[in-house]
């Protein structure tokens, strides 16, 4: 993975701003510990070693339970799964979810009109849930991390 990663180092470089990774690990590779080893090397060095992260071994329904069991010894937390069979994918996106839940937060933004001018960054930096024009304000109901919320509440109150 040292030539892909070197390959890839630009899209690499886009993780630092994720608010979880899945990790998908090829069940059947030989060489399943070195690879993640490099890759939380890599990340350490992009500064994006405390993300939270979601390990998922694929092709589960082809390993040998020895090596299933094996697996499961050197990270409890694994999650094995089957694209081929669907077998894991509920609890992997439950895992995700639960990750987001944790991160992104429900808030609600009541932006005057005249503020209307941010509601691109806005839109770049939250989910609106839900989105009510009033007679002075639009009221946003939003789903963000805590990092944007504070960085848009900073940029729309500065010209106050």
């Amino acid at each position: 993975p040292t030539a892909l990663i070197a390959a890839f180092r630009s899209t690499l470089e886009e993780v630092s701003r994720a608010d979880c990774l899945l990790y998908l690990e090829d069940g059947l590779s030989s060489e399943i510990e070195q690879q993640r080893e490099i890759i939380n090397l890599e990340l350490q060095s992009l500064g994006a070693s405390q993300l939270p992260r979601i390990f998922c071994v694929n092709k589960s329904d082809l390993l040998p339970p020895e090596k299933r069991q094996s697996l499961h010894t050197s990270d409890p937390k694994r999650i094995f799964i089957s694209a081929n069979t669907g077998l894991g994918i509920p609890e992997a996106l439950s895992q995700v979810q639960n990750v987001l839940n944790a991160k992104w937060l429900l808030r609600e933004l009541a932006l005057p009109h005249d503020k209307n001018c941010y509601l691109n960054e806005i839109y770049n930096s939250a989910q609106v849930v839900d989105q009510i024009k009033g007679k002075n304000h639009t009221l946003l109901r939003l789903r963000v991390t805590q990092e944007n919320w504070s960085r848009l509440l900073i940029k729309i109150r500065a010209n106050e």
